[in-house]
């Protein structure tokens, strides 16, 4: 099993330009997972084609459980439930949200787009991270333009979807609480290549 520690190791080369697997490692490990998976990380990422964690974190086949939706929001039974499998029956030790540089479905929220049909639930989703942005940008002094805002709220929506899964999945905060689940904030610029750990 891999540990999240040791992807971002593998990040940095990514970062780099650096380091893809040889095919026989891969096959490799796809021959032994045939049977079952036993992945130590679930990453809760943006659907956001740049973003994609496996090929960030240059995984193998079987070393992280991916759930992917638009802002990385988990409302849906269904995402929930797909957590709850991560969880409690894969035994995930890591618990990983990763928000990323202009993500399209947070500046929608923040241009505050007339959208209809389930897009326009999606940005309420997002909402209470943009004006939680808007209103620590205030109280700091900091300009409120479209950039900074977007930025603050991009990092405030992961640590909001990590409040949400332990409120609404009350045995990740329960395995959160005994130190048996790691729940960790992330954030992927699209810069510089790099995933880091929120603070």
């Amino acid at each position: 099993m891999v540990s999240f520690e040791e992807l971002l190791k593998r990040n940095e080369k990514y970062a780099g330009g650096e380091g893809c697997f040889d095919l026989k490692e891969v096959k490799a490990a796809r021959e032994e997972t045939v049977k079952g998976q036993h992945p130590e990380v679930c990453i809760i990422a943006c659907s956001d084609s740049r973003v994609a964690p496996e090929t960030l974190l240059l995984a193998k086949p079987g070393e992280i459980f991916t759930i992917r939706t638009a802002g990385n929001v988990v409302d849906g039974e269904e995402t929930l439930a797909t957590i709850e499998y991560a969880v409690e029956h894969l035994k995930v030790k890591e618990l990983v949200v990763m928000g990323h540089m202009s993500c399209g479905a947070v500046t929608a929220t923040v241009e505050g787009g007339n959208e209809e049909g389930h897009l326009k639930y999606l940005m309420e989703k997002i909402k209470p991270a943009v004006d939680e942005a808007r209103n620590a940008l205030e109280r700091e002094g900091k300009e409120l333009n479209k950039e900074n805002i977007l930025e603050r709220a991009i990092r405030i929506n992961v640590m909001n979807v990590i409040n949400e899964i332990q409120t609404r999945i009350p045995k990740v905060k329960e395995l959160a609480d005994k130190g048996e689940l790691k729940l960790i904030p992330a954030y992927y610029n699209l810069e510089t290549g790099k995933v880091i750990i929120l603070e």
